[in-house]
């Protein structure tokens, strides 16, 4: 029986995994993080490296007849609807409908919805605020007046007894 937990000896998952291997670790580490450093650097610096538009244009064609020097992908964009419109416009991206472009990207539209989402939020906290404020103007003219719900209420009860007690009177 071999000692577990010796020297040498690996855990159970690793053991049965050959490509897990310490040598095959060894040779991938150095691979990996030069990798991950040049597309860390890429990242960083904006450089696309390999993936411009011209080598994906012509390393995919697209069938359907487009030229050659054109790119092969769509321009991420978003035809506004008039309601994204008037978020554009509310929100102060655009001064006239006439200056929103027929194409606008995804994030200005996100952006304009955000900051719509913003201003909703903030308005009803604003109306919150009034309307607490205005339940507690009522309240304290209603305490000036003698009005409470529990003299409303027991006004209503009497009210209710007293008829109750007409009704079996008059049959």
């Amino acid at each position: 029986m071999a000692p577990s937990g010796g020297i040498g000896s690996r855990p159970p998952a690793l053991a049965l995994t050959p490509s897990l291997s310490p040598a095959r670790t060894r040779t991938l580490a150095p691979a990996a993080a030069r990798g991950l450093l040049a597309g860390l650097g890429r990242w960083l610096t904006g450089d696309p490296g390999r993936r411009d538009t011209e080598t994906a244009a012509r390393s995919h064609p697209v069938p359907g007849g487009r030229a050659e020097g054109s790119p092969s992908f769509k321009i991420p964009g978003h035809k506004p609807t008039n309601f994204d419109k008037k978020f554009l416009l509310w929100t102060g991206r655009f001064k006239r409908e006439e200056d929103i472009p027929a194409v606008v990207s995804l994030e200005t539209i996100n952006a304009a919805r955000n900051k719509m989402r913003v201003k909703g939020c903030f308005l009803m906290v604003v109306l919150t605020i009034i309307g607490c404020i205005a339940t507690v103007i009522s309240g304290k003219k209603a305490a000036r007046r003698h009005e409470s719900l529990s003299a409303m209420n027991l006004d209503k009860k009497a009210k209710l007894k007293a008829s109750q007690q007409e009704v079996p009177k008059s049959q």
